[in-house]
């Protein structure tokens, strides 16, 4: 038996869209809750000159 495979192109902006909806909901849920805002940070582990930016 042979099976065929084919490509398909998948359209990533829906899925997107909602996952950037979800994150930014519960960010002002956070906010509004503790009063601070979520924000990234950056860790440095170990003193390799490649990992500092």
């Amino acid at each position: 038996m042979t099976r065929t495979q084919t490509a398909r192109l998948m359209d990533g902006t829906t899925p997107a869209r909602r996952i950037t909806e979800r994150a930014a909901s519960a960010a002002a849920d956070l906010t509004r809750l503790t009063g601070t805002a979520p924000c990234l940070a950056t860790v440095l582990v170990g003193d390799d000159p490649a990992s500092v930016t």
